[in-house]
């Protein structure tokens, strides 16, 4: 099949020049000056002027129309690395090499936005066809790790406690509120982030918890190489692997009860373990309150555990209060930086509790037992009203086991106060 040329049309600009003057002006363009060149030929143009001369039909043809194709003249600036190629036909285009269209321009004629969408519905395919394939392979590799349902039987006192927050958890989950207002699921678990981690984390292990294989494989991903357990838990991906004959809940916190009775000081170390976490997450949020990082660590952990022995949790978040007033003036003066601020933030607790101890200091906290600026974590309702049976005392009273009358009902436990 023979190759069609098409002739280009001179430019309306262009048309009083004949032939002979058109090719004198082409050849001088790269040597001499527009605004002398557009004088001397009476043309009514001066930026862009290349762009009115009519292209070349140079012996090469369109892949697509087999047509012969035009070389356009370059601009001065880009003499050197010669005209573009153009099909008259489908308006292919072919940048020389190396010019700076080459580098950020592509040809946007139909057929190559056809071969291009082709080529990205390609790597789409390709894409989803190893997206699937490393689903399986996840699927597979959760399913390898999850065990067969268990009982009660197969968990010790303190996973019992964290289930008994998880169960809490669930019923939150599926009560009138939930429904009606948005909020991350167990948000509310844990004064603390990492104590609802360790959670989570513990029930897992003991198999207590399966993962839902039916979630979407973002959230598996997340959760297998970077250990985001956020994502499972957001994405509600988590089910109750334990089985019973009874109301679960009623069961679990029988068989915590009758374990506690065997060892009391467990029910001791329970109380203060919680009432670090609440005094941590009154200080997050007391930070937070004056836009200040909090970065707790060992130091604030240790610091809590030493006080806790001698102040109760809304004793401690007094005085947690007064020192972050003290650091909320600090900051509006700007006597230091805020990470200063924050770290001087947990030394002045140690000091203004050291100084109580010293003093004999009473704190009350106004008759509140914790100035919520959240709502109670459900695992410390869990702890100090359903297993510990101590309510409010569990934040208006230091931890101690002289309190922990824990094989005694509720009744049992007014009448001998």
């Amino acid at each position: 099949m023979d190759t069609e040329k098409i002739e280009p049309v001179v430019h309306p600009k262009l048309q009083h020049l004949s032939k002979e003057s058109r090719n004198d002006l082409y050849n001088r363009f790269y040597k001499e000056k527009n605004s002398a060149l557009i004088i001397e030929f009476g043309i009514k143009e001066n930026s862009n002027l290349h762009r009115l001369f009519e292209p070349k039909i140079i012996e090469e043809a369109c892949e697509y129309c087999n047509v012969f194709m035009w070389k356009l003249y370059p601009s001065k600036s880009e003499q050197k690395y010669g005209g573009k190629k153009i099909c008259p036909k489908c308006e292919h285009t072919i940048y020389p090499e190396k010019s700076f269209s080459w580098n950020t321009q592509t040809c946007t004629c139909n057929n190559c936005e056809r071969i291009r969408l082709e080529e990205i519905r390609k790597e789409q395919d390709e894409n989803e066809r190893r997206r699937l394939d490393e689903h399986q392979k996840i699927i597979n590799k959760l399913t390898s790790q999850q065990g067969d349902p268990i009982t009660l039987k197969d968990l010790e006192y303190y996973d019992m406690i964290c289930l008994l927050a998880y169960l809490k958890g669930v019923e939150e989950l599926s009560s009138e509120v939930s429904r009606f207002h948005f909020f991350r699921p167990f948000s509310n678990l844990t004064p603390t982030d990492s104590l609802k981690t360790d959670i989570f984390k513990l029930l897992l292990k003991k198999n207590a918890l399966r993962i839902n294989l039916e979630v979407d494989i973002d959230v598996y991903q997340d959760f297998i190489e970077k250990d985001n357990l956020d994502a499972l838990i957001d994405s509600q991906s988590l089910q109750l692997n334990v089985v019973s004959n009874r109301e679960l809940y009623s069961e679990c916190l029988e068989s915590v009860k009758n374990e506690l009775i065997k060892a009391p000081n467990n029910g001791y170390l329970l109380w203060k373990r919680i009432g670090l976490h609440e005094c941590m997450e009154y200080l997050n949020v007391e930070l937070a309150s004056i836009d200040l990082p909090a970065r707790l660590g060992a130091v604030t952990v240790q610091l809590f555990e030493e006080l806790l022995q001698y102040y109760s949790v809304s004793q401690l978040n007094k005085i947690t209060l007064r020192v972050i007033e003290r650091a909320a003036k600090d900051k509006l003066s700007r006597v230091s930086y805020d990470k200063q601020i924050a770290n001087n933030t947990v030394a002045g607790i140690r000091s203004y509790a050291n100084k109580g101890i010293v003093e004999g200091w009473y704190i009350t906290f106004d008759g509140i037992p914790k100035k919520y600026r959240k709502e109670q974590s459900l695992i410390s309702k869990v702890v100090f009203n359903d297993v510990l049976n101590i309510k409010d005392e569990g934040y208006l009273k230091s931890p101690n086991i002289e309190d922990l009358e824990i094989d005694k009902s509720d009744d049992e436990r007014i009448r001998s106060v």
